[in-house]
């Protein structure tokens, strides 16, 4: 008996700094935004999984292969392209959940002697669902989104922590903007403000 005690206290000192050396932790976002409209004309436009570029600015194109994976083209420099794939429409919830299957690189960073990609949208792993519920006279639109940073090893303690453009700070930034630009604008479009 001494023994397994012996054992079990030696085990626990090496186990013990394990969950310091985890990886990137899931980050999310979510975003809301009231419409003064019924649910059912929001829904018309946030359900159209091959609408996106109707009322979200930074899409200049969506293209659809078959009804569950779209092509976004993006509207900036170079143009590039993320993938996504429709995962659930729920018509009666008024709920889209899609997640990124590819996406473009826009560009390449060193850091300690190695190339990292930098991809579109910096973000790993990315699950988003929409919705629209009825809210007073009108409706209010959720967009949330679950991910992991592009940079899978752990910080550094010295600086720079990671590559430029793929931490949890930079993923955040960019979904949360995402988000807020999206939302604001088919708050515009439905509305015709």
């Amino acid at each position: 008996m001494k023994m397994l005690a012996v054992f079990m206290s030696v085990l626990l000192l090496v186990i013990s700094p394990i969950p310091e050396a985890h990886g990137p932790t899931r980050q999310q976002v979510e975003e809301k935004v009231a419409i003064n409209a019924p649910p059912a004309q929001v829904w018309a436009l946030v359900g159209d999984f091959g609408g996106l570029h109707e009322w979200h600015p930074a899409i200049k194109a969506t293209a659809m292969e078959g009804e569950k994976k779209r092509i976004l083209t993006l509207a900036g420099a170079g143009n590039p392209t993320i993938t996504e794939e429709l995962k659930e429409r729920n018509e009666e919830k008024m709920l889209l959940k899609y997640r990124i299957v590819d996406q473009s690189i826009v560009k390449t960073v060193d850091f300690r002697g190695q190339k990292y990609e930098v991809p579109a949208v910096p973000v790993d792993n990315y699950l988003a669902i929409l919705s629209v519920k009825p809210a007073g006279e009108g409706s209010e639109v959720t967009w949330s989104g679950k991910f992991y940073r592009v940079y899978k090893l752990n910080y550094y303690k010295d600086e720079p922590r990671y590559p430029e453009g793929l931490g949890d700070e930079d993923a955040i930034k960019t979904i949360t903007e995402i988000y807020k630009t999206g939302l604001s604008n088919l708050k515009k479009t439905v509305e015709g403000s």
